[in-house]
């Protein structure tokens, strides 16, 4: 089964949303983590990088925004995965 375009749109701009706030939290963390979090054994390193790695990735990026646009208002030829 298929999605409907402006549903796919939709779930991958949320998903972006989540990322972004998932990034901020662990940034938070880690910023109140002290200066052990600093060291690459420590867990909140980790999160830090695999949140960064996260968020770059094409499918959570701010084009997600703008694609939800797109279909939101209507314009021909919106790709809900361009």
């Amino acid at each position: 089964m298929r999605l409907p375009g402006k549903l796919q749109a939709r779930m991958r701009a949320s998903a972006a949303f989540c990322t972004e706030v998932a990034a901020d939290v662990v940034s938070q963390a880690f910023r109140f983590g002290g200066g052990t979090a600093m060291y690459s054994s420590h867990v909140l390193q980790k999160c830090l990088r695999d949140i960064n790695a996260a968020a770059q990735h094409q499918m959570v990026s701010d084009r997600a925004y703008e694609n939800y646009g797109q279909f939101t208002l209507g314009l021909p030829g919106a790709n809900p995965m361009g």
